[in-house]
């Protein structure tokens, strides 16, 4: 399994899965699940869609996913150098970031107003909010840059957080703190408004895993 998310949504739980199949085939797996108070009742796990999109390169399909932290929405990134989303009650995909370097890590930040309407002086709209609302996302790619991006905008990050000289292969991000490991044995902390990097810290090898 190449990865797992979670999207808590009571009383019932979405569960999307990049698997053994993702590798292979670049598809993701989304399921319905829930488990019982009563530890003996068998958990249930209902299929619900098969997102299909992302291309396979290298044998490498879908490697990272994180979701929309109000929406139902699915973020899956992978060797194609597209981060997707796809909005879970249509099986469709409501936004594509094409980037041209493998990707093998995502998340979400919030956007501090980024994503609100802008309005003229007279109370006009001049540009409309983002269709992923107030939210930004992060992706970690072979090339060891972290890039940033505007749903508004997503033929183009809005910006690069370079300081990895080797492929970025986890990244965790809580609020406006995110922290990246590389195969340049490293570990990153972030600001993620400024796109500053505030500290590094190096390991013996290279890293596999983050967390905050």
């Amino acid at each position: 399994m190449a990865a797992l998310e979670v999207f808590a949504n009571q009383p019932s739980t979405t569960v999307a899965s990049g698997g053994t199949a993702a590798a292979e085939d670049g598809t993701v797996h989304a399921f319905h699940g829930r488990v019982y108070e009563d530890l003996a009742t068998p958990p249930l796990i209902v299929p619900l869609k098969v997102l299909r999109g992302h291309a396979v390169v290298r044998h490498e399909g879908v490697a990272a996913m994180a979701w929309h932290p109000t929406q139902p929405w699915c973020v899956t990134a992978g060797a194609d150098g597209t981060v997707r989303v796809w909005d879970l009650r249509m099986g469709t995909v409501a936004l594509a970031f094409p980037s041209g370097s493998p990707i093998w890590c995502t998340a979400t930040v919030p956007g501090h107003g980024a994503g609100s309407p802008v309005l003229n002086a007279d109370g006009t709209v001049r540009s409309p909010p983002a269709p992923l609302g107030d939210v930004l996302l992060l992706s970690g790619h072979e090339d060891g840059v972290v890039r940033k991006w505007d749903s508004r905008m997503p033929l183009q990050p809005m910006q690069l957080l370079t300081g990895h000289s080797g492929a970025v292969v986890t990244l965790a991000a809580d609020g406006d703190r995110v922290v990246t490991g590389s195969v340049d044995s490293t570990v990153r902390l972030w600001d993620a408004p400024s796109g500053a990097s505030v500290r590094c810290d190096g390991h013996w090898g290279q890293v596999a895993a983050t967390a905050i």
